[in-house]
């Protein structure tokens, strides 16, 4: 394993290998929860039907761009449904690029870097209270109450934990 020595962590140097990783997770949840919002919020050409043609192709080609059309596949049996593409995005944890399986990787990294390093503050705090939710959450109810507005809370919300975690491991 290769590690780094960040300036003011006196006792201890950080495994590149995991913070990558942790990058990684929190930037893939990032691209994931905006994806999921530019097309349920702005890519439906006016005068189309929400369902209609242009509206499952579109969802299709979501599945494509995240690798996930033979997950949604195994996972749901009546067809392409938007809201069934949501809830593979958003809450199942079988799919390495939904916002719950990252967020779960968010939390099991810092986890490990904790483990190895003794460093632990805000920055965890804030993962584990976000997975919780998230455990809890129910697509369905998202929906109801407001997609665009639950993924723009997502985002800011993983941007306030990226913020948490650079101060944690001092690179700011």
């Amino acid at each position: 394993t290769r590690y780094i020595s960040v300036t003011g962590v006196q006792t201890c140097a950080l495994p590149i290998s995991l913070l990558i990783q942790l990058g990684a997770a929190i930037e893939r949840a990032d691209n994931t929860a905006r994806l999921i919002d530019v097309k349920y919020h702005l890519l439906l050409p006016e005068g189309e039907q929400v369902g209609g043609v242009v509206d499952r192709d579109q969802w299709n080609t979501i599945l494509q761009t995240v690798s996930a059309v033979n997950a949604y596949r195994w996972l749901y049996n009546d067809g392409l449904q938007p809201a069934n593409v949501i809830d593979l995005l958003i809450s199942r944890f079988e799919l390495p690029r939904s916002l719950a399986a990252c967020v779960e990787e968010v939390v099991a990294l810092l986890n490990a870097l904790a483990k190895r390093t003794g460093l632990q503050g805000e920055a965890d705090r804030m993962a584990r209270a976000r997975m919780a939710r998230m455990q809890k959450t129910k697509t369905h109810d998202v929906i109801v109450s407001g997609l665009h507005e639950y993924l723009a809370a997502f985002v800011r919300e993983n941007s306030m934990l990226n913020a948490a975690i650079a101060r944690q491991f001092r690179f700011i």
